[in-house]
């Protein structure tokens, strides 16, 4: 009887342990996805700020200086900034036209006190391909 009462103890906790087993499963992928959502979000911080931020000339020549400054004539940044002024609208995708943007007399200039409203642009996948800054 001693024995039947142990092993019926034992099957009990054990299955009590596996239930308990089960449930950190879920709980570790659950908190791991919510790690790697996060990840994203603070990796995507310095774009995502812009989103429907008014903003100055100013501050988006100097994101199109910090984001595609590094990326020579021939590479091409993974975000472009694409831009509508006032006179023209373009498409910046490396430091090419850098130059240009603060050049008053040539037409990709940009005004440092124009305001401008920012957009995320996301592909399919939703992740970040550009951002729009267009003047209001």
């Amino acid at each position: 009887m001693l024995l039947a009462a142990s092993v019926f103890v034992t099957c009990v906790l054990l299955s009590i342990g596996f239930i308990y087993l089960r449930e950190s499963k879920y709980i570790s992928f659950a908190s791991a996805s919510n790690l790697s959502e996060f990840a994203v979000e603070l990796t995507e911080s310095d774009i995502t700020m812009y989103d429907g931020l008014e903003v100055t000339g100013s501050d988006v020549v100097n994101f199109i200086k910090k984001n595609l400054g590094s990326y020579t004539s021939t590479q091409t940044s993974p975000v472009y900034v694409y831009v509508e002024t006032e006179h023209a609208s373009n498409t910046y995708y490396n430091e090419a036209e850098i130059d240009n943007i603060q050049n008053f007399t040539h037409e990709k200039y940009i005004k440092p006190i124009s305001k401008f409203i920012g957009e995320i642009v996301r592909d399919g996948n939703d992740v970040i391909v550009g951002l729009r800054f267009c003047c209001i």
